[in-house]
């Protein structure tokens, strides 16, 4: 504050002396600067140069003590102008000096700006300046990059283990190795195609018809033998043979009829045949009975003879037919008995 109210005094005595000078007409434009004024600006150049506080208040307290010399000798020399100077001058010279007061006090101005922008400079200088506090920056918070998600890799779907097939089983070989059974059951002539049921069995297991296997015939219709096949189906393949007998009917239609220690016998004759055989004795179960065959189809009676009198007789018949040296026989008709004579 001091070395700013020095340098105000400095401009305003500066400004008193200047505005004094303008009534001595031209002498005052030669006269050069007051040395006050010199030193006053000399003083305010070195408080600019000055760094520290307490260099610039030394300079402010030695520019006071020349500021008051000057200021006596400037009084003194202020006299003799006046003195020497005639008042006509002044007026003439006024109007000069009005301009060049003018100009001077622009420079005041100046001056004044620029001692007013140093002496708050100086003020700023003075003022501890309070160190700026930094403000701690807030760290970064790290964005979490999202990670690409990995591609699902598709994963294989197992397939279904095929169920191990079965290995077929052949019936030939079954039937060769003593495991497959094959029976069907003897047959009586009727004249039209037969078709026996087929037991099938493998390692004592019965088989299925239509789902283990199918059969077809073969001869089933004549007297003789006839052949069923056995064909595998499913898990089942191969075939397999059976065969089965046509015999002829039974004889219907038998009589007998007593003589003289002989009985005849009559029935009906069949078609297809070879020929027949009667079978006579004393027990109804035939134990110990005799037979007597008749070779002919056509034939339709037979007496047998040297038979004991009284005694009761049975009797049954049945037909026959040779096929390939081979016999095929009917069922005994029902027996009938007889008293003989």
């Amino acid at each position: 504050m001091k070395r700013f109210t020095c340098i105000l005094l400095a401009i305003l005595l500066a400004a008193a002396l200047w505005l004094g000078a303008l009534s001595e007409g031209a002498a005052l434009r030669s006269k050069p600067v007051p040395k006050a004024a010199k030193a006053l600006v000399m003083a305010v150049d070195d408080g600019e140069e000055s760094d520290g506080d307490e260099d610039s208040d030394g300079e402010g307290d030695e520019d006071e003590g020349e500021y008051e010399e000057d200021e006596d000798e400037d009084e003194e020399d202020e006299d003799e102008d006046e003195d020497d100077e005639g008042e006509d001058e002044d007026e003439g010279d006024e109007d000069e000096d009005d301009g060049d007061g003018d100009e001077d006090d622009e420079d005041d101005d100046e001056d004044e700006g620029e001692d007013e922008g140093e002496t708050d400079g100086d003020e700023d200088d003075l003022k501890p300046t309070a160190k700026p506090t930094a403000k701690p920056t807030a760290k970064p918070t790290a964005t979490a990059t999202a990670r690409p998600t990995a591609a699902p890799t598709a994963t294989a779907t197992a397939k279904p283990t095929a169920k191990p097939t079965a290995k077929p089983i052949s019936l030939k070989a079954q039937q060769q190795a003593g495991e497959l059974k094959l029976s069907v059951a003897d047959q009586t002539y009727t004249g039209k195609p037969l078709k026996p049921a087929v037991k099938v069995r493998l390692s004592g297991r019965k088989l299925k018809l239509n789902r283990d296997y199918t059969v077809s015939y073969k001869g089933n219709r004549a007297i003789g033998t006839a052949t069923a096949t056995v064909k595998g189906k499913g898990k089942y393949t191969g075939s397999a043979k059976v065969t089965f007998r046509i015999n002829p009917a039974k004889v219907s239609g038998l009589k007998l009829k007593a003589g003289n220690q002989a009985l005849t016998v009559n029935w009906t004759p069949q078609k297809g045949v070879t020929g027949y055989q009667i079978e006579y004795g004393l027990n109804k179960t035939f134990k110990g009975a005799r037979t007597v065959t008749v070779k002919k189809a056509a034939a339709k009676s037979k007496t047998i003879g040297k038979l004991k009198a009284g005694k009761i007789c049975y009797v049954r018949i049945r037909a026959y037919k040779t096929v390939k040296k081979t016999q095929y026989w009917s069922a005994w008709s029902a027996s009938k008995k007889t008293k003989v004579k």
